[in-house]
């Protein structure tokens, strides 16, 4: 029986363009929120042996899984774990500069399908806009009110908790 478990990241080097020329950018642009992800592993990587491309199911690559996240994907998926990524949002700061992604990771034993998954994503992003040009735009922590620092921080400590959850239960 499978146990998907899930947690929220972000994307990197999403501002860049990929290795054949394409717009990581443009790209982005026409993905949506809920969209499921492959995640591949990039062994040969110059850069990092566990680089971790994300491209949708077009095989048009968006970006990277963050080095130290990748890292612990390729360690855990050599113990039998899964891990699956969908688009959580996609947004700008104040509408200006280039376009971000929250990830939806999601992981279980390896008993578990490209159809649960899909399935799994749609149930947590259900009240989600469907397109990045309806979501609300991210405000920069350096623009305006304090407050989007709050935001931030708060942002940040949950997910880096979640991460810790997570780690604490595969070990």
């Amino acid at each position: 029986m499978s146990d998907l478990r899930h947690f929220f990241g972000q994307l990197a080097g999403e501002s860049y363009h990929n290795a054949d020329g394409s717009d990581r950018q443009a790209i982005i642009q026409k993905c949506d929120v809920g969209e499921l992800l492959i995640l591949e592993h990039e062994p040969d990587n110059p850069h990092d042996i566990n680089a971790i491309r994300v491209l949708r199911e077009t095989g048009e690559q968006i970006g990277y899984l963050p080095r130290d996240f990748a890292g612990e994907v390729v360690s855990r998926t050599a113990k039998g774990a899964a891990f699956y990524a969908a688009i959580a949002g996609i947004g700008r700061a104040k509408g200006r500069g280039p376009y971000g992604v929250a990830l939806l990771i999601i992981t279980d034993n390896g008993d578990a399908d490209r159809a649960m998954v899909a399935e799994h994503a749609a149930r947590l992003l259900a009240d989600r806009p469907r397109r990045h040009d309806a979501a609300p735009s991210i405000a920069r922590p350096d623009e305006g009110s304090g407050t989007p620092i709050v935001v931030w921080i708060v942002v940040a400590v949950a997910v880096l908790m979640a991460l810790a959850v997570l780690i604490r239960s595969l070990a």
